[in-house]
């Protein structure tokens, strides 16, 4: 018995070992308010992005969706979803062209539209880590936040007219918006 509890003990310290010490998040979004400073400074820059001012027209396309693209039309059917701590947003991801990919700043505004209430606003510096070629870069998953004040009222943008305004902006001076006006379904996703 004793050398099966030796046994058990060795390969915990060896998961946890293995595990190391880097407690670091690939990739992290961090708000614009909380004082990080981004990109990370051992993040690598495009040749393109030394230096540079917005000399191009910078575009971008707002969607939604995690794991996968999802293009967002006006009158589209989103989701509401409850997030890890408890608040709840709408998924936002970027297509975007002409921007700095390492280091942007998108900034949203939500509005139910139905019953004129604002609905939550902020800004997140992102990376824009998938290079999708021709120049186009995305990002997916960035939350857009409900203000707390909803949390425990949700039913007053489930079921209602959501228009989401954003602004994507770059440290060289690129600037491009994009929004888009939905129906929020009254039901919780699956």
């Amino acid at each position: 018995m004793r050398a099966l509890a030796f046994a058990v003990f060795i390969l915990v310290a060896a998961v946890i070992g293995a595990c190391g010490g880097d407690d670091t998040i690939d990739d992290p979004i961090t708000g614009v308010d909380a004082g990080v400073p981004v990109p990370d400074a051992a993040a690598e820059v495009p040749d393109a992005a030394v230096g540079q001012s917005c000399k191009t027209s910078p575009t971008f396309e707002l969607g939604s969706g995690v794991r996968e693209w999802q293009p967002v039309n006006d009158g589209d059917l989103l989701y509401l979803y409850r997030g890890p701590q408890g608040g709840y947003m709408v998924y936002l991801s970027v297509h975007a062209i002409g921007f700095d990919p390492t280091n942007s700043t998108l900034c949203y505004k939500l509005h139910v539209v139905d019953t004129n209430k604002d609905a939550g606003e902020g800004c997140w510096n992102i990376r824009l880590p998938n290079d999708l070629g021709g120049g186009m870069y995305e990002r997916l998953g960035v939350w857009g936040q409900v203000d707390q004040s909803f949390w425990t009222t949700v039913g007053q943008i489930r079921g209602h007219t959501l228009r989401v305004q954003t602004e994507l902006t770059d440290p060289h001076g690129c600037k491009a918006t994009d929004g888009w006006t939905v129906n929020m379904s009254p039901d919780k996703p699956e």
